[in-house]
């Protein structure tokens, strides 16, 4: 399995998810994740960005089984309550200098975005407040803010790749059974017989 498959995320699930759901509606908006992409000149749409980056949690206890992979399920190790930013910018190129028509751009982008949050985590994904952007980026149209959302991330046990200890042992258990007299009176001397004969696997 490759680590593409084994650790595959929500939060970057939801970055295919938010991109599929614009293109559905339409929307020419493109969907990337990290940091590093905020400062790209080259991943904007017609309608402008949205970038999801984890930026920071606490840990707990584990509260439920976790998974790895798509079949595979392993224990849960912590969890993390993740602290996830959703950076929306979007501006109208129709009317750039124009503050209102930037305003209602941002508007619709910031609907479209958490309506595909939602239709993908049915809430799991959920809106805290709405913050500055915190990396730095050079905003000269549109309208840029950082919607901050939480989510339950898994923290799994790594798995253990020792082969497991096996103690086998066999167990014979003889018995002797009389088996009464012959014609002449005289007693027939006893047959053993193996009565069981299993094998016991232990960890």
């Amino acid at each position: 399995m490759s680590l593409d498959q084994e650790y595959e995320t929500p939060i970057l699930e939801v970055v295919d998810k938010v991109a599929e759901f614009f293109e559905e509606k339409g929307l020419n908006a493109t969907v990337d994740y990290g940091d590093k992409s905020l400062t790209r000149q080259d991943n904007q749409g017609a309608d402008g960005r949205v970038v999801f980056a984890l930026a920071g949690g606490t840990y707990a206890g584990p509260r439920k089984m976790g998974s790895v992979g798509k079949t595979e399920v392993q224990r849960r190790a912590y969890t993390l309550d993740a602290d996830v930013e959703c950076h929306i910018w979007a501006w109208d190129r129709s009317k750039p200098a124009d503050p209102r028509a930037q305003e209602r751009a941002w508007t619709r982008l910031h609907e479209y975005t958490l309506a595909a949050i939602r239709s993908y985590q049915q809430g799991r994904f959920k809106p805290v407040r709405l913050v500055p952007i915190r990396v730095p980026v050079e905003i000269r149209f549109g309208v840029a803010r950082t919607v901050l959302l939480t989510k339950e991330l898994p923290v799994n046990a790594v798995p253990d790749d020792e082969p497991k200890l096996e103690a086998t042992a066999e167990v014979t258990i003889k018995t002797s059974q009389p088996q009464g007299e012959d014609a002449e009176g005289d007693q027939i001397p006893p047959v053993e017989s193996d009565v069981a004969d299993f094998t016991v696997e232990g960890d």
